[in-house]
């Protein structure tokens, strides 16, 4: 991914752009979380530890389903409007289009973030959610969280579907009208890896924004949390496909 021929599309810009938040997000995510459940650890214990685990995790989230939308943009123009994709994200007009995933993740984290809560070992915008005469605390914002989130998520969902959607239609009707056998191999592989880093946030989005609507088993609560963590861990496998 770092050789000159990948690093000068936008797609492997974004990507790289990508693999900085996850490796902002693991840590906390992944490792200080499980800390705090060996721990027994609670929002009060440490307000200020559980807020900034939890921003983190949230800015680095929010900004790699912005990344995501980009990136589906981005293979969608290339494969479908080249000539709009070489005058519109081609070159250093790539840092101009990361931007607004950096601009997305400063409001959205800090304004509508969440903290791990070891009573359903999942992140939650309520601290202390399942404590009886503390939970639903309006000075979390919880309805404003869970419209948000859902519209958010409604957002990115669609979009992938129906720019990667989109990118299938016209890849087969161009093999079909150009008699080619396949497409280029770098076109193949960008778009392969960028509709299996996309296909990846598909998963954890769902679960989450159901949890708010739905009252799941607990097992259903540490799912969510592990796929949350595994769509930023597994990422690196995919940024190495040839």
């Amino acid at each position: 991914m770092k050789k000159k021929e990948f690093f000068q599309f936008p797609c492997y810009k974004f990507m790289f752009l990508m693999g900085i938040y996850d490796a902002l997000v693991l840590p906390c995510n992944g490792i200080i979380t499980g800390i705090q459940v060996m721990l027994g650890a609670h929002y009060c214990n440490s307000p200020t530890l559980f807020y900034f685990s939890g921003v983190l995790p949230c800015v680095g989230f929010y900004g790699v389903m912005a990344v995501c939308a980009l990136l589906a943009l981005d293979r969608f123009l290339e494969m479908c409007f080249p000539k709009i994709a070489s005058k519109a994200v081609s070159g250093n007009r790539a840092y101009f289009w990361m931007l607004f995933p950096i601009c997305f993740q400063i409001y959205a984290g800090f304004e509508l973030l969440c903290v791990f809560n070891i009573n359903v070992y999942a992140m939650n915008p309520d601290p202390f959610f399942l404590i009886h005469g503390m939970e639903n605390n309006i000075n979390f914002n919880f309805p404003k969280f869970q419209r948000f989130f859902v519209i958010q998520d409604v957002f990115i969902i669609t979009s992938l579907i129906g720019l990667y959607g989109g990118i299938l239609v016209v890849l087969k009707f161009k093999i079909k009208t150009h008699n080619m056998k396949s497409a280029p191999k770098i076109q193949k592989q960008m778009t392969y890896q960028a509709f299996i880093i996309c296909g990846e946030m598909l998963v954890a989005p769902v679960i989450h924004a159901l949890m708010y609507y739905i009252e799941f088993p607990m097992f259903v609560e540490v799912f969510a949390h592990l796929s949350w963590i595994s769509m930023h861990g597994r990422r690196i496998s995919t940024f190495v496909i040839k």
